[in-house]
């Protein structure tokens, strides 16, 4: 007996020596987690002819528990047991629940039933008590206790966290967990017996272990849950993308835009900076999505031309991470309004340029987009290619020629380029092109002086030179000598100082050999003026009436008066236009006028007038012209409806009866004066003569009527059935030609014609029309009349009627008139 006990015990001291090895033999072995519950089961079932009697639990022979059928009640409990345990036999097989489990309960429990007749049984137990271990302890690198968050770590870098385990009976298992995947199992014991370690080693964590939880677990039973400490991954990411939005589109020169750009992946947020080549920009704003994974920025950025083909680039960067910058970039493509610079060609002295000289323009085109289309212009004129006539256009991607052969005086001026792309019109600078030509005389100066004996006339001459005149020389010719220089004694020339283009001669004609031409020619840098310039001094005397003249724009108040000025006598002349009810006899308008059309206003509605037309100047009034004029009537009111016409086919029967009548008859009455036409004209009064026929009628004397020209040839025939006639004084000495006396001392200069001063004044008869058939007849106590002389000897060509007029200023200059 002592032997086997012997041997019981150093089985129990190996069990406790080895964790809990299981028990040989009957003994069941039992586990239960300290501080949890065990059941311990025990068969009380009897058989039909038996009963229970007592049932008792021992612990290592010791009775901690007994219960007696013969009283239910009666559980008795050892004291390490009591208020833990109890024993229930209605469950089957019965059962002793122990809770609370401590380290102290473990052992061999055995269950000892009695029955009335059949032998006692025993069921054994050997219970172990499992200590867990305490919770996991996890530690970084650096031996720093990490409780909930590791780290940052940068992302790349190498994470080493090493899980402690203490205590626990028999020794747990430690592993690691990313979230629901098992990382890593290989632990070690460590230095300390009731310890034990395992260490998780990521070579380099990327954004997928961002925020992972890593949890420690460590369990050595499959009882109770395993205890385990968790800590999240935090990690610092560079940027993952960082983009310039939109689609790029060109930029136009001068205007602002907000450019924007997103930077993604980076934690914490990203700094965005803006970047025009290495210069950085500062107008921009930055914000942050909700969940802290995109970055914005928003840069107002104004387009200059200067930043055309820049890279303009957007940087992000978390300075959490080594090497964590990202970066777009975009080429900048600037719209802007084509610049243009315009110069002379190479080699070209502006300075030194004369007519018949080549000059070349180059036209330097700076444009994005390309222009599309390059107009030169001078003195704002559009330019077009001509070759015939020396311009010359040329264009190329960046540049525009214009080339100019055998230049004149009147290609000076301004000259520039445009050129036109979609952003608009650029122009180019301005060159004043300056041709060097010799002296001319300007258009529409005052040519013909009249002065008077003893009258000082400034007579002025102006040229057009480049550069001005430096020199003015004048010169005088009249009938009696060659052209002469001006003397100083009698002439006193200036230069005008406000023009050194224009030179005014003080001039006073002393007696009648001083009227005649004076000659002004300049003289500059150039050359001397080819052409002078021609001034004719003539005797001062009344003006020329007007010529042709007519009434227009008839309204119910007004109408206009239209002449053709005549010669101003040499002196400023106006013009004045008396107005005459015609029947009245009254004045009714008086109106005075430096040139035509004259208004006249505030005439009575439907009215007819008599108009008296004639020029005034400081030596008196022209010769009268009398015509007609009328107002127009008031707009009378309709006041019925208009009558309606019906073309009836009867109708229409006779017109057609009655014009082939006509056309017949009018066959028949040209076919009887072609047979009797031949014979010369019957003598007709000059009022119906078509208008070649009083070309052909000779001038006559006595009372007869003379048809007298104006003497300007520009006579327009009149529509009237008549011309005015005007009876001329049979007192003349001259023939019916109404020539000039053949030595009559004339001056001829430039096809003007002037009398001698010492002649007798001459009045001048006017041919004119007039609205009414009424003759107009000169006073008999006029003085000898010089006529009009209508050239009836000169065949009329077949084109056109000419009608040859000579006055007493005019001896071989003949003008026409159709």
């Amino acid at each position: 007996m002592e032997f086997k006990m012997a041997v019981l015990f150093v089985s129990m001291c190996s069990l406790v020596a080895q964790g809990f090895s299981p028990v040989q033999g009957n003994t069941k072995v039992v586990q239960a987690v300290l501080g949890g519950s065990v059941d311990l089961e025990c068969d009380i079932n009897a058989g039909s002819n038996d009963s229970v009697l007592m049932v008792a639990w021992y612990k290592n022979d010791v009775s901690v528990y007994s219960y007696d059928v013969k009283h239910p009640d009666a559980h008795w409990k050892h004291r390490t047991l009591d208020g833990r345990s109890f024993f229930m036999t209605g469950s089957d097989p019965a059962t002793l629940s122990v809770s609370e489990i401590t380290d102290a309960d473990g052992g061999e429990y055995r269950c000892r039933v009695d029955f009335k007749k059949s032998p006692t049984r025993n069921t054994k137990y050997l219970l172990e008590v499992i200590v867990p271990p305490e919770k996991p302890v996890i530690y970084s690198e650096e031996g720093l206790e990490v409780s909930k968050v590791a780290g940052p770590y940068e992302e790349g870098q190498r994470v080493a966290l090493t899980c402690m385990v203490r205590g626990g009976r028999p020794k747990p298992v430690v592993k690691w967990w990313r979230g629901p995947v098992l990382e890593d199992t290989s632990d070690e014991v460590t230095t300390g017996p009731t310890a034990k370690s395992n260490q998780l080693v990521i070579d380099s964590v990327d954004r997928s272990h961002l925020m992972s939880d890593l949890t420690c677990q460590a369990s050595n039973n499959n009882i109770s849950q395993p205890v385990s400490t968790s800590v999240k991954l935090n990690i610092f990411l560079k940027p993952l993308k960082v983009e310039i939005l939109g689609n790029q589109n060109p930029l136009s020169a001068d205007r602002t835009y907000k450019l924007e750009c997103q930077s993604i992946g980076s934690r914490p947020a990203a700094k965005i900076t803006w970047w025009l080549n290495t210069k950085q920009l500062t107008n921009h704003t930055q914000s942050t999505s909700p969940d802290g994974n995109i970055t914005y920025s928003s840069l107002t950025y104004t387009a200059r031309i200067e930043d055309h083909n820049q890279t303009l680039t957007c940087r992000a960067d978390n300075p959490r991470v080594k090497s964590g910058v990202e970066e777009d970039q975009i080429k900048l493509n600037i719209f802007y309004i084509p610049k243009i610079s315009l110069e002379y060609g190479t080699g070209l002295n502006p300075a030194d340029i004369e007519e018949g000289d080549d000059v070349y323009f180059q036209c330097r085109i700076e444009s994005n987009p390309p222009a599309y289309k390059v107009i030169w212009k001078h003195n704002g004129v559009p330019i077009q290619h001509n070759a015939k006539n020396g311009m010359i256009l040329s264009n190329q991607e960046r540049f525009s020629n214009l080339a100019l052969q055998s230049l004149n005086r009147t290609q000076s001026g301004n000259y520039s380029c445009f050129a036109s792309n979609v952003e608009g019109d650029g122009e180019s600078n301005i060159l004043q092109l300056k041709i060097m030509y010799k002296p001319v005389c300007k258009p529409d100066q005052k040519r013909v002086y009249g002065v008077a004996r003893g009258e000082k006339a400034e007579i002025s001459c102006e040229v057009a030179a480049y550069p001005a005149p430096d020199n003015f020389k004048w010169s005088f010719n009249n009938s009696a000598s060659e052209t002469i220089l001006v003397p100083e004694e009698r002439f006193n020339k200036e230069k005008h100082a406000r023009s050194p283009h224009r030179n005014i001669l003080k001039y006073t004609p002393v007696t009648e050999m001083d009227y005649g031409t004076l000659i002004c020619t300049a003289t500059n840098v150039a050359g001397t003026q080819i052409e002078p310039c021609v001034y004719l001094i003539i005797a001062a005397g009344k003006p020329d009436p007007p010529l042709n003249c007519t009434t227009s724009n008839h309204s119910t108040q007004t109408f206009d008066v239209y002449c053709i000025e005549g010669f101003d006598g040499g002196q400023t002349q106006s013009f004045t236009a008396e107005v005459f009810e015609m029947f009245a006899e009254y004045l009714e308008r008086n109106v005075t006028a430096n040139r035509f059309p004259i208004l006249v206003e505030g005439l009575s509605p439907g009215a007819q007038y008599k108009v008296v037309v004639y020029a005034v100047n400081s030596k008196g009034k022209s010769e009268e012209i009398h015509m007609e004029a009328f107002t127009a009537k008031v707009a009378e009111k309709q006041m019925g409806p208009p009558v309606s016409f019906t073309l009836t086919p009867m109708m229409i029967i006779l017109i057609v009866l009655t014009s082939l009548t006509l056309i017949v008859a009018g066959v028949i009455l040209s076919a009887l004066r072609l047979q009797t036409g031949s014979g010369p004209h019957s003598l007709q009064r000059p009022g119906v003569l078509s208008l070649k026929d009083k070309a052909n009628v000779p001038l006559r004397g006595g009372d007869s009527y003379t048809e007298c020209d104006e003497k300007n040839p520009d006579v327009i025939p009149s529509k009237d059935p008549e011309y005015q006639l005007v009876k001329c004084s049979e007192e003349s000495n001259y023939n019916n030609a109404a020539t000039l006396p053949k030595n009559s001392n004339v001056i001829t200069r430039n096809g003007d014609v002037f009398h001698s001063p010492d002649q007798q004044d001459v009045t001048y008869a006017e041919l004119y029309l007039t609205r009414s058939s009424t003759d107009l007849l000169r006073k008999e106590d006029t003085p000898p009349t010089l006529y009009a002389q209508i050239d009836n000897c000169k065949k009329s060509p077949s084109v056109r009627e000419i009608v040859t007029v000579r006055t007493p200023l005019m001896s071989n200059g003949q003008e026409s008139c159709v």
